[in-house]
């Protein structure tokens, strides 16, 4: 077995996935797996005040007691300097291979892939101590704590967020999304606010083009928050409509064909991930970040630039069975080998166990 020690500073959603495949390859007796627990770390002091949090979305692994994994599931390009300098390998969420080319410590950052909220199914012990340890020194809320000892109840598993592709739905389309309020009290930067506008109205009119374009076969629209309904009230999700969690995991059990747009700071969003869990047929913008192995245009999704174009994949995809069931098998195959959860970090302990940088 492979010897493995992480440091634990947080418990947010970004960095479960690498928390869910440690528990997940000690359980399958790949490795031998033990959890130290820190204070979070004080804030990256390269990084501009708006990625000043940017550390409660990093982890660090020393594999067989003296490789060092660093693991940045954060939404941005930012490479944490300090972090790097610390480790062997740096695995980046949102690697950009043409800003990281032009870093002198380039050859030891490595595309970690896509990301999303993911747990373990079942009764976890790994996510217990955890639970407890943010009880005792994070002073997590009573409320989270209970969540994380009672085996995340109500989250995301590993069998609720990936299935088998499914060649025989009808051919629907699913699209849920939010609207990013550019006027919160966490935006720093005109920036930031002019992003969070663009990502909105990109997302509130292909909803509004694909309502018109598909009737009853398109699910979906903007969650029903405050800033939604002042600023989109046309692209809302129906009256009543539920956009829990759950719901939404159902209904992208129905859907064969599903919508993704660009996240916060240009990531490859959640739901990107989510989808190629689900092994479903792909209309996305172009992903701005590189992830591993072969994910491409035309063979794990289909690209769009505008309302219009988004349009014209979807129909493609409902009209042509054939090409959706081969995306949808890429896809369940791309995450067997590189996004199921135990894979993905599999890939960087191996990758972190190589003696040559390349």
């Amino acid at each position: 077995m492979i010897d493995c020690e992480l440091t634990v500073w947080s418990q947010g959603p970004h960095v479960q996935q690498i928390y869910t495949g440690l528990g997940e390859l000690a359980r399958a007796g790949l490795i031998k797996f033990r959890q130290r627990f820190a204070p979070m770390p004080a804030p990256d002091p390269h990084a501009p005040r708006y990625l000043s949090g940017t550390r409660a979305t990093h982890c660090a692994l020393v594999v067989e007691g003296s490789h060092r994994l660093y693991f940045d599931l954060h939404d941005s390009a930012h490479i944490d300097l300090e972090a790097l300098n610390l480790s062997d390998w740096y695995f980046k969420r949102s690697y950009d291979p043409i800003a990281i080319g032009g870093l002198p410590e380039s050859a030891r950052i490595q595309p970690l892939g896509f990301n999303y909220e993911v747990y373990a199914d079942g009764f976890d012990t790994y996510s217990i101590a955890r639970a407890s340890a943010a009880g005792r020194r994070w002073r997590a809320t009573a409320r989270e704590a209970a969540a994380g000892l009672i085996g995340r109840v109500e989250k995301p598993t590993i069998g609720l967020t990936s299935k088998v592709p499914q060649f025989d739905l009808a051919p629907k389309v699913l699209f849920l999304a939010r609207a990013w309020d550019p006027e919160g009290s966490d935006i720093c930067t005109t920036i930031e606010a002019d992003e969070r506008r663009s990502i909105n109205d990109m997302r509130a009119q292909c909803i509004l083009a694909l309502r018109e374009a598909f009737g009853e076969r398109f699910i979906g629209g903007l969650a029903r928050t405050d800033y939604a309904v002042r600023h989109y009230p046309q692209a809302l999700v129906p009256e009543g409509f539920s956009t829990q969690q759950r719901h939404y995991l159902r209904l992208l059990g129905d859907c064969p064909i599903c919508i993704a747009t660009q996240g916060l700071h240009r990531s490859n969003g959640w739901k990107l991930g989510e989808y190629v869990a689900h092994a479903k047929a792909i209309v996305s913008e172009r992903p701005h970040f590189a992830v591993p192995g072969d994910f491409s245009e035309g063979l794990n999704f289909l690209r769009f630039d505008d309302a219009d174009s988004c349009v014209r994949a979807v129909d493609q995809l409902m009209q042509d069975k054939l090409l959706r069931i081969r995306m949808m098998i890429n896809n369940h195959r791309y995450y067997q080998a590189f996004l199921r959860p135990d894979q993905l970090v599999l890939n960087s302990i191996l990758r972190g166990l190589s003696s040559t940088f390349a």
